[in-house]
């Protein structure tokens, strides 16, 4: 056998493998295409859409400025611009000198915990 038919005959079990652990539901959902096998190379990782509603209403649910805060750095996703789009998404108004992806965030969790403790006395 070649070396291309031996590579072809180990990613096919391996293949085997991997379609023997799926539940029935999910092939399925991949026979049907409503599900994609996705392959990464090591090291890589998928990264899911970003809801900016689902974002909105985390920040809404969140008690004080630090988890905002912390919230909004640990999504990479969330960039200078996007994060403008939150904003607007929490009804929350940028002043003019929050230019900088820190001031907007920062902008953002003293409005939305300001917004928290006045409403609902900081519950």
């Amino acid at each position: 056998m070649s070396d291309e038919a031996v590579a072809f005959t180990s990613l096919l079990v391996q293949l085997s493998r991997l379609v023997k652990k799926l539940s029935v539901d999910q092939v399925s959902q991949i026979i049907s295409g409503d599900t994609k096998l996705i392959f990464l190379q090591k090291g890589h990782k998928v990264v899911a859409p970003l809801d900016m509603q689902e974002v909105a209403a985390e920040v809404r649910r969140l008690g004080s400025q630090d988890e905002v805060i912390r919230r909004l750095e640990g999504d990479k996703r969330l960039t200078g611009p996007v994060l403008r789009q939150l904003a607007t998404e929490l009804s929350i108004s940028l002043p003019p000198a929050a230019k900088t992806k820190p001031a907007i965030q920062l902008h953002i969790a003293q409005s939305a915990a300001g917004y928290r403790l006045r409403t609902y006395g900081g519950f």
